[in-house]
């Protein structure tokens, strides 16, 4: 897993983001920071995450999109005292026939990878801005593959998140999947006329952590 500094401006509040399978930086580079601190994680071909100490921190703040949502789990113990944690588009079965992509799918996805379907799933993410994988073929079909065996695990304990934003047009992780999973969480749950990338709404981060 990889880790990277958005922002690092020694301010008081920091935002961890989990991003979605495949995506980098750039799908969030037009999010003005504002007074936030920004670490992102991608990349979940395994779990290895360097120890990071966010102590100095007054505020915390978690941002998970699509298979973030799942993987941010995986890390309950250093998430779990947030201030506030809030997910985009994604559930904690990302690959489920009731509250993910349905298992078929997802299975015929990562046999017949290669780059017409990275170039369908960016059409299918309705994504409103140029976006270019910057990874091999191979290494998505490995991140693929690894969220698979990831997903397989029974999760003992789980964030509670404050906040879901759904896409009503998601077509990745279905609307009503992210509906049936979420209604009865007990969250604030809204909902915006996008697809499954939703970040071309806002215009900082303090819009999605509000």
């Amino acid at each position: 897993m990889k880790s990277l500094w958005l922002n690092k401006k020694n301010n008081k509040n920091i935002i961890v983001f989990f991003n979605g399978w495949g995506m980098n930086e750039t799908i969030v580079s037009h999010l003005d920071y504002k007074n936030n601190d920004v670490l992102m994680f991608c990349d979940y071909r395994n779990l290895d995450v360097e120890v990071f100490d966010l102590s100095q921190y007054e505020n915390k703040y978690l941002v998970a999109w699509s298979m973030g949502v799942y993987i941010s789990n995986l890390f309950y113990d250093k998430l779990k005292d947030f201030n506030k944690k809030t997910a985009l588009n994604g559930t904690f079965y990302p690959i489920d026939n009731n509250y993910g992509i349905i298992q078929k799918i997802y299975d015929l996805t990562v046999n017949n990878f290669n780059e017409t379907s990275c170039k369908k799933f960016v059409q299918r993410m309705l994504i409103n801005k140029d976006f270019v994988f910057d990874r091999a073929i191979q290494e998505l079909k490995d991140e693929l593959v690894s969220i698979k065996q990831y997903a397989k695990i029974e999760l003992q304990k789980t964030l509670q998140y404050n906040k879901v934003i759904i896409s009503l047009q998601d077509k990745i992780i279905p609307t009503k999947s992210q509906m049936n999973f979420w209604k009865d969480k007990y969250v604030d749950i809204e909902n915006i006329d996008c697809g499954h990338y939703p970040f071309g709404i806002f215009n900082n981060w303090n819009e999605i952590i509000k």
